[in-house]
């Protein structure tokens, strides 16, 4: 006997081989129209330019058909020929009944069907870029498509390919490397090497990006790449999709770095796999989580989409001044100094399009290659920059150690052990703990001067980057050093005034070991209200004199900037007292009035 519910799961299979005999009959029908059209396309000819001699590379990877795809007999729409990527969208007429194709081709520079091997396309467009970053060039390899494309794969491929590469003789004589990778998520990144610890990702005053906290492995061979490579790709969070079961939900970005001893460029090379593209209707079944992770992985591949535009118009000078909107995500962000159209770096891109061949994935494919057509003509231009001995940026090896042999005071640092091979450009982004510590490698030389000296020159920085305006207006500057002369010739702890800058020696809460600090007088205790309370919240005693000899109130001087310690922030709200006796000495300092910080004099 045959029950309601027997007989309902009957139908349902029914209504199944239905369908998927009437879907059948339709991709059969299709694919007589996509046979016929192939027959009349004309034969692509061969490109005039050769692929090595472009700066910017546009490539497309088709990848095969998959099992399941195959068991649903679903139709190729997409199909390579020579350089070309031929695309089939079918086309419904009003007054036809009959459907047509509506063919489109593209014509990348380099076009790769599902037959050819990520070693091939290694080969052709992949380690050109590890020549130019040999040599002391940018680079970056950007892969982007649908989710289920090919992308992640074919870019953990490349790195590994990339890994072995570099480290043959003709690459990496007499070079270090270094290595990071982070992944990013939404609005949040994450470091890979280092377990996913959280990373930031932060702005100058001149709008340079550094990633605060980052990993930076130094990699002696490649086996030790491999194994962060490996282990970056185990922690990068992945998701079951409608097109994946283990589809990427971030970007990856993998940097490295190759520098040789002797000369002044550092090549970079970024390998990037962007997140999958989707559409809502992909993400329905999962929930609002899913749907809010989808709308940021397609809002910051929108915005990689405008900044590239911006920067292919600014490059082809039809846009003067073109803004570039790298605010709007922390993608463009990462990637600003590829794509900054004030960058005097030259920089090689590769665009691979990975693109999916079945009728049902034509409409993300479509729009993957309109994104790499897009990319065209997107690259960065090198502009001669002319000494000038007031700009830091323009100085070369020589020209830095010959600044610091007459600049650097008593005694003279030495330049061979600060700067061994860096530009002016390159000693500026130099860590301050770095610069301090090669400092102290010249005999006789205090951290004080190191700090000096490093401030001296970010000053002078700084003052590059101001308008000419601005450069008379502060051209005498705002210094703390006593202004009559006469006076000047006074011990110091003999005329304390307000607005002295001074140092003094305190133990430190938690060693016990006493710690030098600064401080800028602001009064004597004595003319302070009784009800005031310190930074620590303690009432300040406004007894004049004790043991400790006379008693100020100081504003405290906070470290601060991108250089470290080289620039100091005068919180006079955040106050102090400071006894004469725990004071050690003046300490001269200049204010930047664009930056508003105090620097250290020589």
């Amino acid at each position: 006997m045959t029950t309601t519910l027997d007989f309902e799961v009957e139908q349902s299979a029914e209504q199944k081989a239905k369908q998927l005999a009437e879907k059948c009959t339709k991709n059969a029908e299709y694919e007589k129209l996509v046979k016929r059209e192939r027959f009349f396309l004309a034969p692509v000819a061969s490109k005039a330019t050769p692929v090595a001699g472009k700066n910017t590379i546009i490539a497309v990877r088709l990848r095969p058909r998959l099992g399941e795809e195959k068991v649903n007999d679903e139709p190729q729409a997409v199909f390579v020929r020579r350089d070309a990527v031929d695309t089939h969208p079918v086309r419904y007429e009003v007054r036809s009944r009959q459907p047509k194709l509506d063919t489109h081709t593209f014509s990348p520079d380099k076009a790769y069907d599902a037959d050819t091997t990520t070693e091939q396309i290694f080969d052709d467009i992949v380690n050109p870029l590890i020549t130019e970053v040999c040599n002391g060039g940018v680079a970056t390899f950007l892969a982007y498509g649908q989710t289920g494309s090919g992308k992640t794969h074919t870019v953990s491929q490349i790195q590994k390919l990339a890994s072995k590469a570099i480290f043959q003789g003709k690459h990496l004589a007499g070079r270090s490397v270094k290595l990071w990778i982070i992944e990013l998520a939404g609005n949040s990144a994450h470091d890979l090497i280092n377990d996913g610890k959280e990373v930031k990702i932060r702005e100058d005053w001149f709008h340079n990006t550094h990633i605060r906290g980052v990993l930076e492995v130094d990699i002696e061979n490649s086996k030790t790449m491999l194994e962060y490579i490996e282990k970056a790709s185990a922690l990068r969070r992945t998701s079951v999709t409608d097109k994946n079961s283990a589809s990427s939900r971030s970007h990856a970005i993998c940097r490295i770095q190759i520098s040789r001893k002797g000369q002044e460029k550092v090549g970079e090379l970024y390998l990037v796999d962007l997140a999958g593209s989707e559409v809502a209707r992909d993400t329905v079944e999962y929930g609002k989580q899913r749907f809010k992770e989808t709308r940021e992985i397609n809002s910051s591949l929108s915005t990689l989409y405008k900044c590239i535009q911006s920067k292919a118009k600014a490059d082809a000078g039809s846009r003067k001044n073109a803004r570039v909107p790298f605010r709007e995500s922390v993608l463009t962000r990462v990637l600003k100094p590829i794509f900054d159209p004030g960058s005097n770096l030259g920089c090689k891109l590769v665009v691979l399009a990975c693109v999916a061949p079945c009728l049902e994935d034509l409409g993300p494919g479509s729009r993957t290659l309109q994104y790499a057509k897009d990319c065209r003509g997107m690259v960065a231009r090198n502009k001669p920059v002319a000494y000038d001995c007031n700009v830091p940026t323009t100085w070369s090896n020589a020209e830095l150690k010959s600044w610091i042999r007459e600049n650097s005071g008593t005694p003279p640092i030495n330049g061979d052990l600060l700067a061994p091979s860096e530009s002016g450009a390159l000693i500026i982004r130099l860590d301050a703990h770095e610069f301090e510590e090669r400092c102290l490698k010249t005999d006789g030389v205090s951290s004080r001067q190191a700090i000096a000296v490093q401030s001296k020159l970010w000053l002078l920085h700084t003052d590059s980057k101001k308008p000419r305006s601005e450069k008379q207006a502060s051209a005498i500057g705002t210094t703390t050093e006593e202004p009559n002369p006469i006076t000047r010739e006074i011990f110091w702890k003999e005329r304390i005034r307000p607005g002295m800058v001074v140092e003094y020696v305190r133990p430190d809460p938690q060693s016990g070991q006493p710690v030098a600090n600064l401080a800028m007088v602001l009064s004597d205790v004595t003319a302070v209200s009784p009800t005031t309370l310190d930074c620590f919240g303690q009432q300040i005693d406004t007894l004049g004199i004790n043991e400790m000899g006379v008693r100020f109130l100081c504003g405290t001087l906070v470290p601060c900037g991108a250089m470290g310690n080289s620039g100091f922030d005068a919180q006079v709200l955040r106050q102090v007292t400071v006894d004469l006796n725990e004071m050690t000495s003046e300490v001269i300092m200049t204010k930047d009035e664009q930056t508003r910080l105090y620097f250290v004099e020589i």
